[in-house]
């Protein structure tokens, strides 16, 4: 498989559109960009890079940046051995494509470089509230691009070739991303790419506008690295990862539970590597089995979840039976005997990914049940004698981990968001740490029990004010007092521990 990636900027823009791309591409991966500055044609734009071209490699274009890559398959075609091509084309620019560049021209000969600057982004980017987040990033790539490169990009988009009889010939197996709410290039400039492409698959990103990288780069990166980072077959019904031995792996569209694993394998890995998880430990997973009945699971296992719990939690996998699990600390997942109607989940993840389990670390309480899969890319003589060996390290490690990601899990968890596993990180950490859950050293007053009894059934200050007959000013320094003696940030999570304390019921 090609080491290479090769990624091609649109106009107006430098190497720094793609920083949240290079996150995970530059993982395993060596990337490129090509110069689209100092030039007034496409075709010399590609004919640049040719002689510094890898001999196999991805490529990778955004809106103009996709022209050239349409030419560079034009002349290199056995070299490039995917193609992915963002909110752009292969026809020539339309007539309102054509008169919207002319006033562009027309502004910058007037001086009116900032001014035309503001006025794209403001057409780019679908989602108002992210503007005065993403508008430093366009403004400072588009002062490095400059005002005489950017005359020269539209004249090269204006004068482009018509690459529509190119595509009936592309072999390789491309990827078209097209935003729904691009204004800049519309989505059936793709769609007309996806009819005439034979291996290629089209996904359309909602809610979004033609500086897709900026705006949702959550979304954007799953799909780019199906096919850029992985083994990929591209069909015209579904995207599919495929393992080395040609097994094809159920499309990660389909089981969202796992998707968050794959959007935020930036920051995992960099928790992974900065919180010292523990060397013996390639990777793991944490399933929170929330006693409501609902459950997350967020791991470093990435594309390798997919079959595995495809092939195995949905048919009974034995690490989340309760009967076998409950009351325990740990379990060695080769002790489990599997009936004939399980599938053999380590020998799959041997087989496959050269993956050794483990051991299976459990922590309860009466909110969730947590089982942290701990998983080696060498094979493991003695899982129990490493866990009691690593066990304590392991622990601060997850502690760590969901401190950090708390975030990201909350908003995924609405209606767990509330519980004390989430809001009480004394709580949090006990749980993982097997340790008895230590109560206030001080007891809260009569008044102030009275006061966090009426603020978790929801009322107000004020309400809690007029039915006590008390000042607003009191009821608030009962309620700082409350979270004082407590430990607790705010009033909610005093609440949460006071139910889990038992002083409220």
């Amino acid at each position: 498989m090609n080491k290479d990636i090769v990624l091609i900027p649109g106009a107006l823009a430098t190497p720094k559109l793609w920083k949240q791309q290079e996150l995970f591409l530059q993982r395993d991966k060596q990337l490129r960009y090509v110069d689209v500055l100092g030039s007034d044609s496409i075709e010399e734009i590609a004919n640049r890079f040719i002689p510094h071209a890898p001999k196999k490699f991805t490529l990778i274009g955004f809106s103009m940046g996709g022209y050239v890559a349409l030419e560079l398959y034009r002349h290199i075609p056995n070299s490039i051995e995917k193609l992915v091509l963002i909110n752009s084309a292969a026809k020539l620019v339309s007539e309102k494509g054509r008169l919207e560049r002319e006033r562009s021209l027309d502004l910058m000969s007037k001086g009116k470089f900032d001014f035309l600057i503001k006025l794209i982004f403001k057409n780019s980017v679908f989602d108002t509230q992210k503007h005065n987040e993403l508008l430093p990033l366009a403004q400072e790539m588009a002062m490095e691009v400059g005002v005489e490169n950017y005359k020269n990009q539209l004249n090269a988009i204006l004068n482009k070739p018509d690459h529509s009889t190119l595509l009936p010939s592309i072999e390789c197996p491309t990827l078209l991303i097209a935003s729904k709410e691009d204004n800049v290039m519309p989505p059936e400039r793709s769609e007309h790419m996806a009819k005439n492409i034979k291996h290629s698959k089209l996904i359309y990103i909602e809610q979004c506008g033609h500086m897709a990288m900026l705006e949702q780069p959550e979304k954007n990166e799953p799909n780019i690295r199906r096919l850029a980072v992985s083994s990929t077959a591209v069909t015209g019904v579904a995207m599919h990862s495929v393992d080395e031995d040609g097994t094809i792996c159920v499309n990660l569209n389909d089981y969202n539970e796992l998707s968050d694993s794959i959007r935020f394998r930036a920051k995992i890995d960099h928790l992974t590597e900065t919180l010292n998880c523990p060397k013996e430990i390639s990777n793991f997973s944490i399933s929170m089995l929330f006693h409501g009945g609902q459950r997350y699971y967020i791991s470093n296992l990435y594309l390798w979840a997919i079959p595995y719990r495809t092939e195995g939690l949905y048919r009974g996998d034995v690490d989340h039976d309760r009967s076998i699990y409950n009351g325990k600390e740990f379990f060695i997942q080769r002790d489990i005997k599997y009936d004939a109607m399980q599938i053999p989940i380590i020998q799959i993840l041997e087989a496959r990914y050269s993956l050794s389990t483990t051991f299976a670390m459990i922590r309860q309480c009466d909110e969730c049940d947590l089982i942290v899969e701990a998983y080696h890319s060498e094979k493991i003589a003695d899982p129990q004698k490493l866990y009691y060996q690593i066990r304590d390290t392991f622990e601060q490690f997850i502690c760590l981990f969901l401190d950090a990601m708390l975030p990201e899990i909350k908003t995924a968890l609405p209606n767990q968001k509330w519980l004390a596993l989430f809001n009480d990180q004394e709580f949090r950490n006990n749980v993982i740490m097997r340790k008895a859950v230590k109560k206030p050293l001080t007891q809260l007053t009569p008044r102030e029990l009275q006061c966090l009894s009426m603020i978790s059934k929801g009322m107000t200050i004020k309400k809690i004010s007029e039915y006590l007959h008390l000042s607003s000013e009191t009821v608030n320094t009962h309620a700082k007092s409350i979270r004082t003696k407590m430990n607790c940030v705010n009033i909610t999570e005093a609440v949460s521990k006071a139910f889990r304390l038992g002083l409220l019921s």
